[in-house]
């Protein structure tokens, strides 16, 4: 099982914020897929959503962002940080390969590798992660490309990653250095 670490810097505009594409609500892959033309494979995500709709998200063609996406799996933590703040999380259930996709986000471009999320969650303002606690768990972050590793290498399991995200890491505002890493989850 691996952690998913999804840099997403949210602008300004909100007509450029991918985020209220895909993640805020349901996307309709499906329908873009088959408004685009394309013959891609969407056995896995139709197998995940029946309904042809589910939140997503997408990897881009840089070598760290491919590398991550070898190693991505289904039920893998996805944790969404930006502006100093953890604010989401999900866990992935499918899959998709669509190169040269450019149909479904107002920024950027090749977003080929796309994968959906399950049980996903927004935290609302006072209750975000501190960017820097999760810094603390690891010091392999990166803010400008996804990064994907052992949840062991994290010294916890999933469930415990996200009480110490949800409730019991220190909220974005407040000192990063109070005690209160939970028992099993290491620097």
């Amino acid at each position: 099982m691996h952690v998913i670490t999804q840099p997403y810097k949210r602008p300004r505009n909100a007509a450029e914020d991918n985020y209220q594409v895909t993640l805020e609500k349901e996307f309709d892959l499906v329908s873009a897929v088959k408004k685009s033309g394309k013959d891609i494979d969407l056995s896995e995500f139709l197998s995940a959503h029946p309904s042809g709709k589910a939140r997503i998200w997408a990897v881009g063609i840089s070598r760290p962002a491919l590398r991550a996406w070898e190693k991505i799996s289904i039920g893998d933590l996805v944790l969404f940080y930006g502006d100093g703040a953890v604010y989401a999380y999900g866990t992935v259930s499918a899959r998709v390969h669509w190169p040269q996709n450019n149909a479904i986000w107002p920024s950027g471009n090749d977003w080929d590798h796309i994968y959906s999320l399950s049980e996903f969650v927004t935290l609302s303002e006072g209750q975000r992660l501190a960017y820097q606690a999760l810094r603390n768990l690891t010091d392999k972050l990166d803010v400008y490309s996804v990064g994907c590793r052992d949840i062991d290498s994290f010294g916890t399991t999933k469930d415990e990653l996200i009480r110490y995200v949800t409730h019991d890491g220190p909220r974005y505002g407040e000192s990063t250095t109070r005690p209160g890493i939970p028992t099993g989850i290491t620097q």
